[in-house]
């Protein structure tokens, strides 16, 4: 108990820092040590006259030794007032310099830490809902009747419900990725049992094809099953951290509804989220070509990178089905979507053949194997910005029990994990909505609750959240499985987005500890600009420029 009390201590609401500058401050005390001195000089020359006329004796020269002696007083007084300005110049500028230094690095710590990823697009396939209804039903406080069961058609099958919901996810988060470059995509699907492994990435080219996004060009960067989207979340931040060149990653939550071994009814669905980071975009305008003309885009390291990778993926599909020949043919599925291994193995040869005639100095890399043409980084800077997601904070917290001392242990890490979370953000800013999931974790509103008051209490600065705007998504979404967080994400973005306001996530990670993640909306200027190039409904599975 004393350790997390000690931690509480430590964790404090950060303060903005700004660099020391130097000053020049002149050593006081000299003018009044000149003058002590001159009085000095001048009376004991005095009292040497006077001592010497009483004598009857004369002092010759009188106005030459007062002229000296003032002279070598000043001279030497200057002397070391100058040496004594250089010398806390000297400690200034040094001290400047190991503030700079030490500024530095707090600059580079704090543009980490409160590094956010882009939302670029977010997409929804669930019984024909999106984003935008499940939202608004939400807000309204009403059970979701668009998750009912629509009415059965002789040939719906349940593969065609998850090819239909793989497609509406796609269509409205993929479709505003650049095409022809590949895309590292990050999946999570459901549990399945030891002797059926299918690898979650199959699904990633049955959603391409739903979405006829045939131009798009997918890579498995990370692929895993079950409960592992905090993992897969935090994959995803240090890859980006990692890539400095990717300007795109696309995230994907798939459930094919499967009943949990409880009995639990989880409901089929895909999330997907596609983020970016708009800083790279300066680096990427620098080395930008011409889009090729039709004739000549084959020929192209567009053209040529685009023949290369559907080539690399069959002979994906083939060796997958090789390595695996001994399984039944209606055992195996392949996946589809190679890995991102597989593709940077194939892609040194072709990288060395290609012909940098752009401007400026390129070096090609996995992710950016050749230049961008011009409707690539317009596809890139017409995206839409709907928001910023921060990097996820981890609260240690035990599984609920009516013990006090593991409650008092769980708000300490929570309130611990909330001001951290606070901290992500460049400016300290309060959230303004939570989004958690009861069902999952049924003491968290209380948790929450009592972490709200104590900082309320503390007056931290931290203004708790409205009780009218805190959203428990399971009771009124149900259970949506390994989607469940990206699908909280995807509403906390849609409710800053359209009502403004820091939006926060809280939710259950590995060993029952607990997630807080928040959401920063886009500047109004964003989503003007989002109008104008015709996303008039970004939540929506509605066509881009089709009124809501």
């Amino acid at each position: 108990m004393n350790d997390w009390k000690a931690m509480l201590e430590l964790s404090k609401i950060k303060a903005p820092r700004t660099p020391y500058r130097a000053q020049l401050r002149l050593p006081k005390g000299y003018l009044r040590a000149v003058a002590i001195m001159l009085a000095l000089w001048l009376g004991g020359l005095v009292a040497l006259k006077w001592g010497l006329a009483a004598s009857g004796r004369e002092m010759k020269d009188m106005t030459d030794l007062i002229q000296h002696g003032c002279f070598w007083i000043v001279l030497g007084l200057s002397l070391l007032f100058a040496a004594h300005t250089l010398i806390i110049c000297m400690l200034e500028f040094g001290r400047e310099l190991r503030d700079k230094a030490a500024y530095e690095q707090w600059s580079e710590d704090e543009l980490r830490s409160t590094y956010a990823l882009l939302i670029q697009g977010v997409g929804l396939g669930i019984h024909g809902s999106d984003v935008r209804q499940l939202w608004e039903s939400l807000h309204n406080g009403q059970p979701l009747g668009a998750f009912a069961t629509p009415p059965s058609q002789p040939d719906d099958r349940p593969g065609q419900r998850l090819y239909r919901n793989r497609g509406a996810a796609f269509r409205t988060a993929a479709a505003h990725g650049v095409t022809f470059w590949p895309i590292p995509t990050f999946v999570v699907g459901s549990a399945r049992p030891e002797h059926d492994p299918v690898s979650p990435a199959w699904m990633i080219n049955e959603g391409r094809n739903a979405a006829l996004l045939g131009q798009h060009m997918f890579v498995a960067e990370f692929a895993d099953r079950g409960d592992r989207m905090q993992r897969t979340i935090r994959e995803l931040f240090r890859f980006m951290d990692d890539q400095g060149q990717v300007p795109q990653a696309l995230l994907i939550g798939d459930d094919e509804g499967i009943a949990t071994q409880d009995g639990a009814t989880v409901k089929a669905n895909t999330t997907a989220v596609l983020f970016g980071d708009i800083q790279r975009m300066s680096r990427l305008q620098n080395f930008e070509v011409d889009t090729p003309t039709p004739q000549a885009f084959a020929s192209s390291p567009t053209g040529r990178l685009w023949t290369h990778f559907w080539q690399s993926d069959k002979a994906y599909a083939a060796e997958y089905r090789f390595d695996r020949r001994w399984l039944q043919k209606h055992d195996l599925i392949i996946p589809r979507t190679m890995t991102s291994y597989y593709w940077r193995e194939l892609l040194q040869p072709l990288m060395r053949d290609f012909k940098d005639d752009g401007p400026g100095y390129f070096q090609p890399s996995t992710w950016l194997p050749a230049r961008w043409a011009t409707f690539q980084f317009s596809t890139f800077v017409h995206a839409p910005r709907l928001g910023y997601l921060h990097r996820s904070i981890i609260a240690w917290t035990h599984r609920c029990a009516a013990d006090a001392a593991v409650s008092a242990h769980n708000v300490a890490e929570l309130k611990y994990a909330w001001i951290n979370a606070v901290n992500t953000l460049r400016h300290v800013e309060c959230p303004t909505r939570v989004f958690y999931d009861s069902t999952r974790r049924p003491d968290i509103k209380a948790t929450l609750t009592q972490v709200w008051e104590e900082l309320d209490h503390e007056d931290c600065g931290l203004t708790p959240c409205s009780p009218g705007q805190t959203y428990d998504v399971g009771p009124l979404i149900g259970d949506t499985g390994v989607s469940h967080i990206l699908l909280m994400i995807s509403l906390a973005t849609a409710a800053s987005y359209e009502q403004g306001g820091i939006s926060a996530v809280v939710y259950e990670g590995a060993e029952h500890s607990t997630i807080v993640q928040l959401i920063r909306p886009v500047c109004d200027a964003f989503k003007e600009e989002n109008l104008r190039h015709g996303h008039l409904d970004p939540f929506s599975a509605r066509a881009k420029g089709q009124s809501s």
